[in-house]
Formats: C-alpha cells, sequence, structure tokens
C-alpha cells in the first residue's frame, strides 16, 4: 500500500470498516476528502488542481415577451395565427430586463448565497455566470471574467469548467440509482493510472460509491431511479441523485439552483455542509440559490448576494 507521509491512494484497497471505505458505516466524507487533497498535493505535477473564481462588471440581461403570451397546447394551437396576424402588423416582443448593473467577485474556494424573492432574477444570475443563456440575452457591454479567461473561451473550451443544476430532476427512469451514477462518474474519470495502479473503472465505481455514501443513497444503488410515471426512489432521495451527479463532475465552478428544493431540513443543511467542505479543502467554487433554509444553512453559506 503506497503511503506518502500519512495520506494514502483512497482508491486503492482502503482498510475495511474504516473511515476510507465507502461501504462502512465509520465512512467519513470529511476525512476521505482531506485523505484525497492531501494524497495530489504530494505530487502537484501528476495532479493539477482546478480552480475558477469569477468576477462580472455592469452585469445586464434581458428578456422578450408579451403582454398575451400563454403556454401552447393541442387545444389553443390555432391562436398562434393570431400572433403571426399581429407580427405582420408591427407589434413586436416588449424588453423585459431581468438583471441591470450587476457587479460582484467570488474567488475560487469562496461560497455565495444568492438571495432573492421568485421572480427577482436568481436563476437569471446564475445561468449567466455558467454561461446556460438559453432563452435570454446577455448585453455586450456586460464584463465576466473567469481568473482571467474571457467568458466566450470559459463557455466554449472549458464548458466542463462551469455548471448551472436546475431545481428540476431529469434522469433517465429505467436506470438504476448505481447505474446513473456511475455513468456520471465515468463520464468524469481521468485515464488509466492516473493514480498509481488505478483503473477508469475503479476510479468511477469508487467515487460513486463515496458520493451514494455521502448523500446517503448507498441502500438505493439497485433501485430504478423512476419518476411520476415510473415507480422508483422517493422524490427527497431523486433530488439527491441529481446533487450526486453534479457533485461527480468535480468542476471548479458551480452554480446550484434552489437544489434543496423537495429536501427535509436534515438533508438541506447537510447538502449546504458538502458543499462547505467541497470549497475550503478542493477549492471549489459554489454559488448557491436557497429557499425556505433553516438559518444553520445560511450560516454554512456566506457570503450574501441579495436580488430585490
Amino acid at each position: 500500500m503506497e503511503n506518502l507521509e500519512g495520506f494514502r491512494n483512497p482508491f486503492l484497497g482502503a482498510p475495511a470498516n474504516s473511515a476510507l471505505d465507502p461501504r462502512s458505516k465509520n465512512f467519513s466524507t470529511k476525512i476521505w476528502l482531506s485523505n484525497l487533497v492531501g494524497y495530489m498535493l504530494k505530487d502537484p505535477q501528476r495532479f493539477q488542481s482546478r480552480y475558477a473564481g469569477v468576477s462580472f462588471r455592469n452585469l445586464e440581461a434581458h428578456g422578450f415577451g408579451s403582454p398575451t403570451d400563454y403556454q401552447k397546447n393541442v387545444g389553443n394551437i390555432w391562436f398562434g395565427f393570431s400572433s403571426f396576424y399581429r407580427w405582420l402588423a408591427g407589434e413586436r416582443k416588449q424588453r423585459i430586463q431581468i438583471l441591470s448593473d450587476f457587479n460582484g467577485l467570488v474567488g475560487a474556494g469562496e461560497m455565495l448565497l444568492v438571495l432573492g424573492r421568485p421572480g427577482s432574477g436568481c436563476s437569471t444570475l446564475l445561468k449567466t455566470i455558467s454561461g446556460d443563456t438559453y432563452g435570454f440575452f446577455v448585453c455586450p457591454e456586460s464584463k465576466i471574467n473567469y481568473q482571467g479567461i474571457p467568458a466566450d473561451q470559459m463557455h466554449t473550451q472549458f464548458r466542463g469548467e462551469a455548471i448551472y443544476m436546475a431545481e428540476t430532476d431529469v434522469h433517465f427512469p429505467q436506470l438504476t440509482v448505481g447505474q446513473t451514477l456511475l455513468f456520471a462518474a465515468k463520464a468524469r474519470a481521468p485515464r488509466d493510472n492516473t493514480f498509481p495502479g488505478v483503473t477508469r473503472d475503479m476510479y468511477a465505481e469508487h467515487l460513486r460509491d463515496v458520493i451514494m455514501a455521502t448523500f446517503g443513497l448507498s441502500h438505493t444503488i439497485n433501485t430504478n431511479v423512476g419518476s411520476s410515471l415510473v415507480k422508483g426512489v422517493s422524490g427527497g432521495e431523486r433530488k439527491r441523485v441529481s446533487i450526486a451527479e453534479a457533485a461527480l463532475q468535480g468542476s471548479p465552478l458551480q452554480c446550484w439552483d434552489n437544489s434543496t428544493r423537495g429536501l427535509d431540513s436534515a438533508n438541506a443543511l447537510e447538502f449546504c455542509k458538502t458543499l462547505r467542505l467541497s470549497t475550503d479543502l478542493a477549492g471549489a467554487t459554489a454559488l448557491v440559490s436557497l429557499y425556505q433554509g433553516s438559518q444553520d444553512a445560511y450560516d454554512v453559506s456566506c457570503p450574501m448576494f441579495v436580488i430585490s
């Protein structure tokens, strides 16, 4: 067993029933992550760290809509002809300002709590920073920088380094929780022997077990994820699967949009503590919007950015 001044390769033969064994009741996420970070710091040439703070200045975003907009369905699809005739008559959609003159700086390893009433632009702010701008427009004068990397380069060459996690859960309901998370782990697994003696499959399976133990999903490994039509895990467990999928990506910049929706207060607080742990130990940057969170969750997630 390789041992570098007390830090060991966590993917190779973790002692049974130890804090490094995700299948053990004694498993500790904090100890496992601390050991992993310490092990990687012993060989910085092999394990290069990734950091991504973000700064934004004069950030403005807007969309377009009409006062008589409606959700199309089979019964009212014919109403679209009236919209076409109004367009021919010269009626245009109105511009709706969502964000106006926003300035901020979030350094690597920091956690930002975004607060605002529904409809105030919290989701738009997180989507803009992560580059998920489909459906609205960011003004060209807005300046967004990711520690020296401009926004256009970040969202093309480094798309996996900044992620947006929506509050809705979208899965393949027929897959089990274990299959879903194993696929997510393999999608971001490094090449064979990046960790000495560890293949991509070994890495992915161990990390899947670690994440499942962290979010209390180990007992659902062989249960279908399910959906509103397919029987599977509960709604709260499905939400934790979504959070676990995003955590497996290991992105240095993470935007979480009301991800505690559907979780009880204990699990919501545990989610915040896990994010705080990833920022403190792994240097990740997390921007989080929360609704109906306990006071303890707000204490964990500071400073705050309030949108009125």
